[in-house]
């Protein structure tokens, strides 16, 4: 974006990502409303309608925030949990360990900003090009996906707030639980 253009402003629609670019993270949308190319590399922001947050992990670089716009979300920061409803958000600094997932019958809807941007847009972009009816994480080794967190700032520090894994002895995430 030239800087006469970020001045002026733009607009996303509902439904839509920053560049009409479609990321799909499990099935569930996962789209870009500000881009770091917008902000100089200064601030990403994404809405995600969907059930689940990933696996635990950390961002070595990345402030997070999450607004939850719709729904319910349990959340588990260094540890302790908490229940986030509609209208609240969390700030989470970057090197803690964090984990969310949807709490309740449907899937929540939430803002999601990263600052700095990061390599944010790019993981997200990356974790959408597997296009797979198995989760992400059955799909890629448990170094590949340890290695796919590392070179976009982040650590993988364990499974997702809902069920346990295992490792198999070939390296693959088996979900236990």
């Amino acid at each position: 974006m030239k800087s006469e253009e970020m001045f002026k402003g733009f607009a996303v629609a509902a439904g839509k990502g920053r560049f009409d670019e479609k990321i799909q993270l499990g099935g569930e949308p996962h789209d870009c409303k500000v881009s770091s190319l917008d902000t100089h590399g200064a601030m990403s922001a994404f809405e995600f309608t969907g059930s689940g947050g990933g696996p635990r992990h950390l961002h070595h670089e990345q402030d997070e925030w999450i607004y939850v716009v719709d729904g319910e979300l349990e959340i588990e920061l260094d540890g302790e949990r908490r229940r986030l409803a509609t209208g609240e958000s969390v700030f989470i600094p970057r090197k803690v360990k964090h984990v969310w997932v949807s709490d309740g019958d449907h899937p929540a809807k939430i803002l999601n900003v990263y600052q700095p941007a990061g390599k944010m847009e790019d993981f997200f972009r990356k974790l959408g090009s597997y296009r797979t009816e198995e989760p992400i994480h059955e799909v890629l080794t448990i170094d590949q996906f340890r290695r796919l967190f590392e070179e976009h700032g982040m650590d993988l520090t364990g499974p997702p707030l809902t069920g346990e894994w295992k490792v198999s002895d070939e390296g693959r995430i088996v979900r236990i639980s």
